[in-house]
């Protein structure tokens, strides 16, 4: 499942980040940017708010062969959907498996679930590919990583190890980076818990102003830079992507395969004039 999320101050904190898979952050219009939550081995009851739809988006939910929930969009964004063939669940023609909120206002408001999704696609679809080897933490993890998109708008992951975090349950990474947005914790609305993030993947692309609505143009299919922290571990590299329907593909600066480390993973879609420190 693939679900948009909104990421305007209205919208925060938003539900069900906590227990995605996986996340992408890309920009929309006028600087705010916009998630992509991918779910298979968790059920949140409650993911949202619920935003419209992007072409880049798409794109992405079409690699993975995901079911992809949104609210709507422009005919430039929908026309996507049914050019790649991708599993639409829309709310406008829909309705179901969507709510409004009234603690909240419009339209920041709208929520979903994710065995709702399962439950009106109404069948089951093939496991994911697996895409990824995995590696333990490092022995000695950088402290922080910051990602300026621009200058009004900053990402942070900040390293919180076991001993500072308490007494754990049995299952968690012994180290983890909870992620700040403009110096504010990010935090899940319905637990009221931090994000908790083992993997941060940075992938540069060229992004540019394309429509009359300041909807951009990504481009996602090519080659570019990278740059991870994958459980602790920095490194630089690239990424790579052939076709609409192959996978994303992260590389280390030597050609290998990035290895991730168990735990959440946030892929960071930056433009070319995004500012990334790091703190070791």
């Amino acid at each position: 499942m693939a679900v948009m999320v909104e990421n305007s101050t209205a919208a925060r904190p938003q539900s069900g980040l906590s227990q995605a898979d996986l996340v992408y952050e890309i920009l929309a219009e006028g600087g705010i940017t916009r998630f992509m939550a991918l779910y298979f081995a968790q059920s949140p009851p409650v993911v949202g708010p619920v935003r419209s739809a992007r072409p880049y988006f798409v794109m992405l939910a079409k690699e993975w062969g995901a079911i992809y929930a949104h609210c709507g969009g422009d005919p430039k964004d929908l026309e996507p959907i049914q050019k790649w063939k991708v599993i639409d669940v829309d709310e406008i023609p829909h309705g179901k498996p969507f709510w409004r909120d009234n603690t909240r206002k419009s339209p920041h408001n709208l929520y979903t679930s994710i065995d709702g999704l399962r439950k009106f696609i109404g069948r089951a679809l093939p496991e994911p590919t697996a895409r990824f080897a995995f590696a333990p933490w490092s022995e000695n993890p950088v402290k922080r990583l910051d990602i300026a998109y621009h200058k009004d708008y900053t990402v942070s992951y900040r390293l919180k190890t076991a001993e500072s975090a308490g007494p754990t349950s049995s299952g968690p990474p012994t180290s983890s980076y909870q992620r700040y947005m403009n110096d504010q914790l990010h935090l899940d609305r319905e637990s009221q818990e931090a994000l908790s993030v083992s993997n941060i993947l940075i992938q540069v692309a060229k992004s540019r102003v394309a429509y009359p609505d300041g909807g951009l143009t990504i481009d996602l299919i090519g080659k570019g830079k990278a740059s991870y922290v994958l459980g602790g571990r920095f490194l630089e590299g690239y990424w790579e992507k052939k076709t609409v329907e192959s996978p994303t593909r992260f590389y280390t600066s030597d050609g290998q395969a990035i290895q991730l480390t168990p735990g959440q993973t946030w892929i960071q879609i930056v433009p070319e004039t995004a500012r990334v420190t790091l703190e070791k």
